[in-house]
């Protein structure tokens, strides 16, 4: 999953950690070891993210479904294009994936539609002009349900600011894996 020059990147940071901390330690299997669970923790956690943004959409298109059916339930006469993301097909298709399924199962996250910071992305996600121009479409075919997949993870959740800060407090190490995640979510899109 993780490509190798991401891998190259991450060994070369934690040789560098290991050959400057070799010299002021005695004990160097013991450093080995621990520069290797690092390594192995590095790329876990990588993972781990990625399923993370691709659960992420997920949830926020369950939140979307939810609106629509209190409003169906309620009679509401809102628009029915208010609700193109609880039908976008490309989050449909990843949630139904047998092998984003299994990781998500690997990588248990504790997110669910009812998380309040997952419910406040959503109110954030409901202002930006993307969304509001994808809930303009009139039943949104294949192309456009992609492009807007693409500016939902690219440009909302990677660069909005409280989710920033949200994975950065999980990890000190996130400006750095952000790109790595990035590249991974972009090949997951082709």
């Amino acid at each position: 999953m993780i490509n190798r020059r991401s891998l190259r990147v991450k060994v070369l940071q934690l040789l560098f950690s290991y050959f400057n901390l070799i010299i002021q330690r005695e004990d160097k299997n013991k450093l080995q070891l621990e520069i290797s669970k690092q390594l192995n923790k590095s790329i876990i956690d990588i993972e781990k993210y990625y399923f993370d943004i691709i659960l992420l959409s997920v949830l926020l298109k369950n939140i979307n479904q939810e609106k629509k059916e209190i409003a169906k339930n309620e009679l509401i006469k809102k628009s029915a294009t208010r609700f193109n993301l609880s039908n976008n097909t490309v989050i449909n298709f990843l949630e139904k994936n047998s092998e984003i399924i299994d990781g998500l199962v690997k990588h248990k996250n504790s997110w669910n539609t009812k998380s309040e910071e997952v419910r406040n992305w959503y109110n954030v996600l409901l202002k930006e002009d993307f969304y509001k121009s994808y809930v303009s479409l009139d039943n949104p075919n294949f192309d456009q349900d992609y492009e807007f997949f693409q500016h939902l993870v690219l440009k909302f959740l990677f660069k909005n600011e409280d989710i920033k800060k949200f994975f950065e407090e999980d990890n000190i190490f996130w400006n750095e894996d952000i790109l790595i995640v990035k590249s991974m979510i972009k090949k997951t899109l082709k």
